[in-house]
C-alpha cells in the first residue's frame, strides 16, 4: 500500500487539543427510587465527600450529581430519595484514574456480587448500593467540550435517536452534525445502525477476555474483511473520502474518516481506542491488559510496528524525520473530528470553492471556539468574498484569543485596513 500524506491542521494545537482535565467519577447506571437521574455524575477529587440523602449534614462535604452537557455541568436538586440513607458512601480520588469508596449507610455496597466495606474503583468497575442504586466508574473531562450538535432533553434520545449524556455520545452527535451541514436532507438513522451493526459483529467475533492483539484482528476482520473498508489510494483527494456519510456508502475513505469509524465501534464496546497525534497520517492506538497496539486503519487496520511508524513518518515528511514520544500522544475525539472536517475544508479551498470552506470552517468555530487560528482562517476567508463586517468581527475574535505578539501585530493590521475599507 501506498503512503499518502493527509492534510494536516494549520494550527497544531488543534491536531493535539485534548479534551481537558480529567478525574475520575461515578455515572448513575440505575436508581430504583429515581430512574431520572439515570446518566448523573459524582465527580472525584482530592477531597472526601460523602453522598446521601438531603442537604449538607454534620460539617461533611457533600457530592452533588451533576449533569454533564457540552461546556457545562448542570447542578440538581439534592437527593431526597427515602431508600437511601443520609451517608451513604463517601468517596475520594486515589490516584489517577482511580476512587477510593467506603460504605457508610445501612445498605452494603456490593462489587461483582460481594459485600464490601470499602472498594478501589477503577474506570469500567460496576459498584452497587444494594437493591437502590448501581454506579459506573469511569474516567471523565470535568467538563464536557463544546458540542455543534442540537441539545436535547437530558437522558432521552436526540433527534436522530442517539442515546447517552457520555462524551463519546457527544462526539457522535458532533460526527453527524457535520455531516448534516454537507447534507441536511440525508435521513441519518441508517447510518446509526450502520455504527451498531459493526459494533455487534465484532464483538460476536472476541471473546471478552481476548488479549489487544485479537482485539485488533476482531476490528480488521469486521471493518475491513466482512464490510469491505479499505482507504483509498486512487482518488485520495476526492472530497467523498471525508465526508462520513459518503464514506459509508462507498465503502473507503481517508485515514481519519476510516478511524472515526473505528472509534465509533470501539465506544460502543468500552475498548480504550484513541486517535493518535501522529502528524501527515492518521493512526490509532489500542490498549488493552497493558498492550498498546497502533493501528493504521488506511491499511485494513494492520497493527504496526516503531519500524512501520518510522516509515510511515518518513515517506509523508522526508529521510530527515524521526520517530519521537509526541507521535504516540493520545488526541481526544473532539480533535479526531476537527482533523476531519480540516481535509474537507482545504479540499474545498483547493478547488476555488471558498463559500464551501467557509460553511465547513464556521462549523468548526462553533465546535471549537477557543480555537484562535480557525477565527483568523474565517476572517481571511470573509475578506476575499467582500463580507467585511463578518471578516472584522472574526478578526476581532481573534485577537482576543491569539497570545502571540507578532500574530497579533499582523492580524491588528489587517483589521485597521478592513475598517478603513468601511470608512
Amino acid at each position: 500500500m501506498g503512503i499518502l500524506p493527509e492534510t494536516e491542521h494549520t494550527g497544531a494545537d488543534a491536531v493535539r487539543q485534548r479534551a481537558g482535565t480529567h478525574q475520575p467519577a461515578l455515572v448513575i447506571a440505575w436508581w430504583r427510587s429515581a430512574p431520572d437521574r439515570v446518566g448523573e455524575v459524582l465527580l472525584a477529587d482530592d477531597t472526601p465527600r460523602v453522598f446521601g440523602r438531603g442537604h449538607r449534614d454534620g460539617g461533611l462535604e457533600m457530592v452533588v450529581p451533576v449533569r454533564q452537557r457540552p461546556g457545562r455541568n448542570e447542578p440538581t436538586a439534592p437527593v431526597m430519595a427515602r431508600r437511601l440513607s443520609r451517608q451513604a458512601l463517601s468517596m475520594v480520588r486515589a490516584g489517577e484514574g482511580a476512587i477510593q469508596v467506603f460504605g457508610l449507610g445501612s445498605r452494603a455496597l456490593r462489587v461483582d456480587g460481594c459485600e464490601v466495606p470499602t472498594v478501589t474503583l477503577r474506570p469500567g468497575r460496576v459498584l452497587e448500593i444494594a437493591g437502590e442504586m448501581v454506579l459506573l466508574c469511569v474516567d471523565r473531562p470535568a467538563v464536557l467540550p463544546p458540542s455543534a450538535a442540537p441539545h436535547h432533553r437530558f437522558g432521552g434520545p436526540d433527534g436522530d435517536g442517539i442515546l447517552g449524556e457520555s462524551p463519546s455520545s457527544w462526539a457522535l452527535r458532533d460526527a453527524l452534525a457535520f455531516a448534516a451541514r454537507e447534507r441536511p436532507k440525508t435521513p441519518l438513522g441508517r447510518y446509526l445502525a450502520h455504527f451498531d451493526q459493526l459494533a455487534q459483529q465484532v464483538s460476536e467475533a472476541v471473546d471478552e477476555a481476548a488479549p489487544a492483539e485479537r482485539r485488533a484482528e476482531a476490528l480488521a476482520e469486521v471493518i475491513h474483511g466482512a464490510f469491505g473498508y479499505a482507504g483509498d489510494s486512487l482518488t485520495y483527494d476526492d472530497l467523498q473520502n471525508a465526508d462520513m456519510v459518503r464514506v459509508i456508502d462507498r465503502r473507503k475513505g481517508l485515514p481519519v474518516a476510516l478511524g472515526i469509524l473505528h472509534l465509533a465501534v470501539a465506544r460502543r464496546l468500552d475498548w480504550p481506542l484513541v486517535g493518535l497525534a501522529f502528524p501527515g497520517h492518521f493512526l490509532l492506538m489500542l490498549e488493552h491488559q497493558g498492550q498498546r497496539l497502533p493501528l493504521d486503519p488506511f491499511d485494513g487496520g494492520a497493527i504496526l510496528s516503531a519500524a512501520d511508524m518510522r516509515r510511515i513518518l518518513k515517506t509523508v515528511h522526508g529521510e530527515q524525520a524521526e520517530l519521537t514520544a509526541d507521535c504516540y500522544e493520545p488526541v481526544s475525539d473532539r480533535a479526531v473530528l476537527l482533523r476531519l472536517q480540516n481535509n474537507i475544508k482545504l479540499r474545498r479551498l483547493k478547488i476555488g470553492d471558498i463559500p464551501g470552506a467557509l460553511r465547513v470552517a464556521e462549523g468548526m468555530f462553533a465546535f471549537a471556539p477557543a480555537t484562535a487560528e480557525l477565527a483568523r482562517e474565517i476572517a481571511m476567508m470573509h475578506t476575499r468574498l467582500e463580507n467585511i463586517s463578518e471578516a472584522i468581527r472574526h478578526f476581532e475574535l481573534y485577537l482576543a484569543a491569539e497570545p502571540n505578539d507578532a500574530l497579533r501585530h499582523k492580524a491588528a493590521a489587517l483589521l485597521q485596513d478592513l475598517k478603513n475599507r468601511l470608512n
